[in-house]
């Protein structure tokens, strides 16, 4: 008799593991559903549609094309995100602004950062209070021109579509409301050209700086070092970030041997030269010898 009860409880919980089993796949089913069409498509080299309308941080009508073209040298690091998102895209944009704060490229001088809330109820007061709130995470001074230079921005549910379709970021409306979405910077040429892809919340700031550099076209100044790096690091993109090139640091390494040996010869030859001038001073000048100053006239 006191078998069948625990028999009994065995059994349902055999059930129940069976049971949870049997919906896993169903779960797994369901969120492979939510999840598809939800991608990055690459489009290197297309053109922004410049002529689409939003509304800046300010309230104000602004185009895409304000910030393109009209002899601007600029590039643009652009980000489609959602300000009310309850943790991928408020990691993105901390994480995002954090990476801006430590390279000495700034924000409104070297280059701008676009932000474009691709969720329709979203108000010019979200995208002001996401600004102020991510200036937190930049870390070095908020200036005026920096301000000038980092805007937000919100639109209507077919303009924000039509700038994702435009550097191929899909996104999808959750039945709770939110979004899936991918996590991806796009950087922009001064002319509103799609230069480069960046994923993921943790680049090396390396990567947005040299991919700022790259994006600029010739029309940033660099130093020598950032000349070297741009040089010695080449986009890989099957990992999506850049990548040293062990050839061109030794094309790099070989050249910098080279001038330094040229150096070192012309600094000997420079000082043999000198050595032997002094030699031939000295005996022109010595006591009894030709040409010599010995005080007693022939």
């Amino acid at each position: 008799m006191t078998r069948y009860p625990r028999t009994s409880r065995l059994l349902a919980i055999l059930a129940a593991v069976l049971g949870l089993a049997a919906a896993a796949p169903a779960q797994d089913e369901r969120a492979l559903n939510q999840l598809r069409g939800v991608d990055v498509e690459e489009h290197i080299g297309r053109t922004l549609p410049l002529e689409l309308q939003f509304t800046n941080d300010k309230g104000e009508k602004v185009t895409l094309g304000d910030y393109f073209g009209k002899g601007d040298s600029r590039p643009v690091v652009l980000g489609l995100v959602y300000y009310k998102c309850p943790v991928v895209c408020d990691i993105f944009m901390a994480k995002t602004a954090g990476m801006m704060g430590s390279i000495d490229y700034t924000p409104g001088t070297e280059y701008r950062t676009l932000l474009f809330s691709f969720d329709p109820r979203e108000s010019t007061e979200d995208a002001a209070d996401a600004k102020e709130l991510y200036f937190k995470s930049f870390a070095r001074p908020v200036t005026d021109s920096v301000r000038a230079g980092w805007v937000y921005h919100t639109s209507d549910a077919e303009t924000a579509r039509q700038l994702a379709d435009a550097v191929g970021f899909r996104y999808k409306q959750m039945p709770d409301g939110n979004f899936t979405h991918p996590v991806c910077k796009f950087i922009i040429t001064p002319d509103g050209k799609i230069s480069r892809y960046l994923y993921g919340y943790d680049q090396d700031p390396r990567d947005l700086k040299l991919a700022i550099l790259e994006a600029a076209e010739g029309k940033l100044t660099p130093t020598v070092g950032e000349r070297i790096m741009a040089f010695c690091y080449v986009f890989d993109p099957s990992m999506g970030k850049y990548t040293l090139r062990a050839m061109r640091v030794m094309q790099v390494g070989g050249g910098a041997t080279l001038i330094g040996l040229s150096v070192l010869i012309g600094l000997l030859f420079l000082g043999e030269r000198a050595r032997r001038r002094a030699a031939r001073l000295v005996s022109d000048h010595a006591p009894g010898t030709t040409g010599g100053h010995s005080g007693v006239r022939p």
